[in-house]
């Protein structure tokens, strides 16, 4: 008889990513909480508890609900996951200066999984380009703040995000 390889039927994310912000003095935003974990299951949804390995080689990359981001701002263990009784747990995932709403998108083998969406919110404010001093003019209910009014998101270290 010869080996043969059987994969799973789905990936199910058992645990979500969390939504999350910037803590004071840190570049990262962690989200994990306490883990994100995976499961796989056969065609009837049953967790697949023989299926154990060492160390198998997950694709886990971040979409950005508005378009991309760098996958280098996705930190964290993502792809060396140890494999126990058909799960696998992430504890260590953070995004590093990016802010928004994300999904994460996990391939094993032929199979894959998109997370629920999740955001990332800035530490802080930072007005770059503040509104002029201003007079109403006369016969006029509304007065002009000026143009060009720039608000940037910064994280801890003054870093835009």
């Amino acid at each position: 008889s010869s080996i043969f390889k059987v994969n799973p039927f789905v990936i199910s994310v058992d645990q979500q990513p969390q939504n999350t912000s910037y803590p004071d003095g840190s570049r990262t935003a962690s989200i994990v909480s306490p883990t994100i974990d995976l499961s796989l299951r056969d065609g009837l949804n049953n967790i697949l508890t023989g299926a154990d390995d060492l160390h198998t080689k997950i694709l886990t990359t971040l979409q950005e609900s508005a378009g991309s981001v760098s996958q280098t701002d996705l930190e964290g263990n993502k792809s060396d996951i140890s494999i126990s009784a058909g799960q696998m747990n992430f504890t260590d995932l953070s995004l590093a200066a990016e802010s928004g709403y994300f999904t994460l998108n996990f391939v094993w083998d032929e199979v894959s999984i998109i997370s629920n969406e999740f955001s990332v919110t800035p530490n802080n404010l930072f007005i770059h380009t503040g509104p002029s001093s201003t007079s109403y003019t006369s016969g006029s209910s509304k007065a002009s703040v000026g143009t060009g009014i720039r608000v940037d998101l910064r994280d801890v270290e003054d870093g835009p995000v």
